[in-house]
């Protein structure tokens, strides 16, 4: 907590006052002097930076660091300059923001002492702020001896900003790397507790600085930071040059990105335990002895304890707001800028992920506590073994699921509103169970995949796409998230279908390997045939037994099911299996039910027809439309729907893309029924067929809205070559011609 004399100083009111003007390097002569003198530090750095520059800047991020900022990323508010419209009033100018994570922490209180023995002036700007940070000025000009001015005199654009935290990290603003990377990794680390320069973390994103607005945001990947003042009279401060608003800003978005780093910090400690346990379970394998002296035993349970004190010990850490924003929470909102960099860069998740981690770990620390005994010695080491390879699933599990000992299928009768076709039942999933009923989820969180459709097309299984898109149905209307819960749910827990069982594995090989198996068991078990050969078939009026029902589908299964109700209604059939070998190549036999038994009453049960679906829309050569909707109005997105889900959207340039922003379009009213679509690009037409938005189009397009989507020429059905994944573009086409993926394009409006 900062001292309750300064807490003011968090109010960016005009009693503040401009901030106090003292030459930078005053109080030291040693970088007072003049751009023909060569100092020790200067020599450091120079040297330092052609190191750099022979072994690469700096270590990569953890890989988890930045992996999803484009989703959360975009909570902020509208109304901020656009790129385009920066660029037209030449304010855009990238720079770039970056984290240093040097060490468990700082001794703050030295951390100032050196920078002021440097010639630094620490909180130049009066914020009150220290000891929860320091905050120093550097002039860029003076890193290269061009000349010694007095940073408040200085406009943003000729000033770098450097945040010392006490958890240990440096965040710096407009930088040179090597400046910034020497004075994280030698000027400070005399300060510093528990260094790590060797396992140095950095994480980084680029800002713009946007100076008619007063409020900043994150958009993607980009920092816009509103440098308009608010309450100074204009007369009071020379234009260009920061204020304390544009610095508290600052700091509360630099306090997000050093948590994010620190916390990178202890994602890669943790990994680098779990690698050190691999080997465990192959030295059993081979019958050798395995390493379980109590000095190893004790050694790696102190690990765990040590990452876990750094984790949940450190507030910045697990602290939804750090003290550091309490006092000015009613003022300029700086928590919200801090929170909005713990969303980008997923903090939340990262740590939940992390406890669970170390709470399956502490139970290991648990057994050990209470068997690490000179007689229990041989039993321990098994016990360690097991618990291991429960968690890493050693190179025995690639021949037999674990832990998970018994798989299930279940199929789903949903007949209001009816899903599927009228004479099959759909799939559900298939499930890695325990023999007692129980099981595991989301066992896997690096393998978590949004885009089940893309990864099956790529691997050139378009077909097992098009069998899913008919018979593995969600309820909902939305099968990509079905698939993609059921994947991330269950199939990451089929030891089986670890990364590490391939011989030659290609990327998400084992994703299509679980669905295919899938299908490929509901294949052999048609429910609505096998009922049917008995007589036992949809109606309004019939009704059935429990035992009629389940003694037809075991002698056709070869063992027990279980059948599940909604409302005394026929609604599940789960379909039990031991697998003997790996699911992908091993025979599946019928076996007993676990856990969950028939809920169904004895007698009257109702076995209800699907209703027919409204027919769905056909994609054949361009014709005038049948029947015409209400036009795009205003400003809104372009959202692309392709294989059975939504999957992105129209970007400005016309391109279809599947992460990332959304861009915003007009649509302008031409006739009562048409209209014509402009980005902040420009104006769309499809040139040679392709879609495209741009100044250089001069002639826009007329398009028309049919049964809610896009119509061009009275087609609804676009195309493309290949669904885009990752930062990857695709061109959307008007005729199908050789482009084998096909889309529609809704509205989803914006005002």
């Amino acid at each position: 907590m900062f001292a309750r004399p300064y807490s003011q100083y968090l109010h960016a009111s005009y009693p503040l006052g401009l901030p106090r003007r003292k030459d930078f390097f005053s109080s030291n002569a040693f970088l007072s002097q003049k751009q023909s003198r060569n100092g020790d530090l200067s020599e450091e750095l120079s040297s330092e930076m052609q190191k750099q520059r022979r072994r690469g800047a700096r270590n990569p991020a953890a890989p988890t660091s930045l992996r999803r900022v484009a989703v959360e990323a975009q909570r902020s508010k509208d109304g901020f300059l656009s790129k385009a419209q920066l660029k037209e009033q030449g304010l855009y100018q990238t720079k770039e923001v970056t984290a240093y994570a040097v060490a468990e922490q700082f001794d703050i209180r030295k951390v100032r002492d050196i920078l002021q023995e440097k010639g630094f002036e620490p909180d130049p700007f009066q914020t009150g702020l220290f000891p929860q940070v320091v905050h120093i000025q550097v002039p860029i000009d003076s890193i290269r001896r061009v000349s010694n001015p007095t940073t408040t005199d200085l406009s943003s654009d000729e000033v770098g900003d450097i945040f010392v935290f006490p958890s240990g990290t440096v965040v710096a603003w407009s930088l040179p790397e090597g400046f910034t990377s020497f004075l994280a990794t030698r000027t400070l680390i005399p300060a510093a507790e528990g260094a790590h320069i060797e396992h140095l973390e950095t994480e980084d994103l680029e800002y713009i600085e946007d100076p008619q607005r007063e409020n900043s945001s994150i958009k993607g990947d980009t920092i816009i930071l509103g440098t308009k003042t608010g309450s100074y009279d204009p007369e009071s401060k020379p234009v260009g040059q920061q204020s304390v608003d544009t610095v508290l800003t600052k700091v509360a978005f630099s306090s997000g990105l050093a948590r994010s780093t620190k916390l990178a910090v202890l994602e890669t400690l943790l990994a680098n335990y779990f690698e050190s346990t691999r080997t465990i379970p192959t030295l059993l394998s081979q019958g050798s002895r395995l390493p379980f002296t109590r000095d190893f035993i004790l050694r790696k349970t102190g690990q765990l304890l040590s990452v876990r004190a750094q984790l949940n010990l450190y507030s910045e850490l697990t602290d939804s707001l750090p003290d550091l924003f309490w006092d000015s929470r009613h003022e300029l909102g700086l928590e919200g800028y801090y929170e909005q960099v713990g969303r980008a860069l997923d903090v939340g998740i990262r740590i939940k992920l992390l406890n669970e981690k170390m709470d399956y770990a502490q139970e290991i620390a648990s057994v050990l506590r209470e068997r690490l005994s000179e007689t229990h010695g041989l039993r321990l080491e098994w016990i360690i073994i097991l618990l291991i390879a429960v968690e890493y699933h050693g190179q025995n599990t690639c021949c037999f699921n674990y832990p998970g000992g018994q798989m299930l299928q279940t199929q789903f009768w949903d007949a209001d509103p009816a899903v599927g076709p009228v004479d099959s039942w759909t799939i559900h999933g298939l499930w890695p169970d325990f023999c007692d009923g129980g099981f595991d989820q989301y066992c896997d969180s690096k393998r978590r995949y949004s885009n089940i459709s893309l990864i099956l097309v790529d691997s050139g299984r378009a077909d097992l796409l098009e069998y899913m898109g008919d018979f593995w149905k969600d309820f909902r209307g939305d099968d990509e998230d079905l698939w993609e819960h059921e994947w991330n749910k269950h199939g990451t827990c089929i030891s089986t279908l670890e990364t590490t069982c391939y011989a030659d594995y290609y990327p998400q090989q084992e994703v299509v390997d679980y669905f295919n198996k899938t299908v490929e068991i509901f294949q052999k078990l048609p429910t609505y045939q096998t009922l049917a050969s008995a007589g036992i078939v949809p109606s309004h009026t019939e009704t059935y037994t429990l035992d009629a029902i389940q003694d037809t589908l075991a002698k056709a299964h070869g063992a027990p099911v279980t059948v599940r109700c909604r409302n005394r209604a026929l609604n599940e059939v789960w379909y039990h299996f031991n697998i003997a070998g790996p699911l992908q190549t091993g025979d599946f036999v019928a076996s007993e039910p676990d856990g969950l038994k028939s809920n169904c009453p004895a007698t009257g049960i109702h076995y209800i027809p699907k209703t027919p679906r409204e027919p769905s829309r056909t994609t054949g050569n361009p014709s005038q439309p049948t029947s015409t909707g209400i036009p795009f109005q205003g400003r809104g997105n372009l959202i692309v729907s392709s294989m059975g889900g939504k999957r992105g959207c129209i970007i400005s340039r016309g391109k279809w893309f599947a992460s990332g922003t959304c861009a915003t379009f007009k649509a302008k009213k031409v006739t009562d029924d048409t209209f014509t679509l402009q980005s902040s690009k420009g104006i769309c037409a499809f040139e040679g067929d392709a879609l495209s938005c741009g100044a250089h189009i001069t002639a826009p397009e007329e398009f028309s809205v049919q049964d809610g989507m896009l119509s061009y020429r009275g087609n609804t059905t676009f195309f493309a070559d290949k669904a885009p994944k990752g930062r990857t573009q695709s061109t959307v086409y008007a005729s199908q011609d050789d482009h084998p993926i096909d889309l529609a394009i809704t509205w989803k409006d914006r005002r």
